[in-house]
């Protein structure tokens, strides 16, 4: 495997079952390159299901967090990151999309890159366009995310400040290079719920 794709879950089922449609829609090349990591963070409402992860034709693996932490991103990703058996991983939000041509060119950077350097993506917003780098989206090794000192969970409990910790902080304190990848761009959905399906 090349690539692991780290997806945390909390009580969104369906927007769960677009990601998974969309990583179908992936050439076997890609699918077979590629781990589907999805962490499910305490959902009580939609706790996932193995039946959703299993009839497709993709590597996912599953993980879950029993207790119903508010606000645990920091966590989620830490587990995500300690189980992560690949070099490079991807970490998105449940509500980013990476289609098939950018999925193809992440994985080209996971060939060819150094392993030093965090990537960061613009979002594509369908109705706007270009916006704003997406702050929990990243393409990064393994070794680099733990020797800048994984997520702190001090900040769970907290909303939004784990990705601006991680980036400005352990990323900049540890010397390593952030560069934005221009021909990759993770679609933002906004018609999708961030918290919970209705």
């Amino acid at each position: 495997m090349t690539l692991t794709v780290i997806l945390s879950y909390y009580n969104q089922r369906s927007t769960l079952e677009k990601q998974i449609a969309n990583w179908c829609s992936y050439s076997a090349a890609i699918r077979n390159n590629i781990v589907f990591l999805i962490v499910d963070d305490g959902s009580r409402d939609l706790p996932l299901e193995a039946d959703i992860c299993n009839d497709n034709a993709l590597n996912i693996e599953v993980y879950r967090i029993l207790p119903d932490i508010p606000w645990n991103i920091g966590g989620a990703r830490n587990l995500g990151f300690s189980v992560t058996r690949t070099k490079w991983a991807l970490q998105i939000d449940m509500d980013l999309f990476v289609s098939s041509d950018s999925m193809l060119r992440i994985m080209e950077i996971c060939a060819t890159s150094q392993a030093g350097v965090v990537y960061k993506f613009r979002r594509l917003n369908p109705k706007t366009g270009l916006d704003k780098i997406h702050p929990g989206a990243m393409l990064i090794t393994k070794q680099l995310y733990w020797s800048a000192g994984g997520c702190d969970e001090d900040f769970v409990g907290h909303y939004g400040y784990t990705d601006t910790h991680f980036l400005s902080d352990r990323i900049a304190n540890n010397n390593s290079l952030k560069k934005l990848f221009p021909r990759v761009a993770i679609i933002e959905r906004k018609d999708i719920s961030m918290t919970e399906d209705e």
